[in-house]
């Protein structure tokens, strides 16, 4: 599957040469992705089946009760197609000073479209932005009705750990 488009836009945002969390990684489409870029990856999953990068590993179950504690401190963090509301809040924890974060997961109404269709794995209309709004610096925020890679309801979230508090 080709990286998000909404992730290669916005990478670049991350400082040149930086570590990169690449959080529930799948196949690693956005580890890959960084690793080309010159990032330092470090992918973090459940599981690493067919996952041939070069990159550190970390296996978490991202859905443990309570949420796992992920180890680092990174330059960026990605997170997408999925949603674990737990771990919203630790996300702006594991950044450093300037990092960015990339989140783009499925919102309500894509149960139009098919999976995921429960509310639980759907984000509300700006639950995002709200969420970091008094953690991150808004970079952009995006929500809607996606044609690529095929029809859903998204969100799209970046945004950057301030210098100073």
């Amino acid at each position: 599957m080709e990286a998000s488009r909404w992730v290669t836009e916005h990478l670049p945002l991350v400082r040149p040469g930086g570590h990169i969390l690449d959080l529930a990684c799948g196949h690693g489409r956005h580890t890959g992705l960084a690793l080309q870029a010159g990032y330092r990856v470090t992918a973090a999953d459940i599981v690493f089946e067919d996952f041939d990068f070069a990159a550190d590993r970390i296996l978490l179950d991202l859905e443990s009760d309570p949420p796992p504690r992920i180890p680092g401190k990174y330059d960026g963090v990605i997170v997408t197609n999925y949603l674990h509301r737990p771990l919203i809040p630790q996300l702006p924890q594991l950044l450093r000073p300037g990092g960015i974060l990339i989140y783009e997961t499925f919102m309500i109404g894509n149960e139009e479209y098919g999976r995921p269709a429960n509310p639980d794995f759907l984000l509300e209309a700006d639950e995002l932005r709200i969420c970091y709004e008094s953690s991150l610096e808004l970079c952009k925020f995006w929500q809607g009705r996606t044609e690529l890679p095929k029809p859903a309801m998204v969100q799209r979230y970046c945004g950057r750990k301030p210098f100073s508090d």
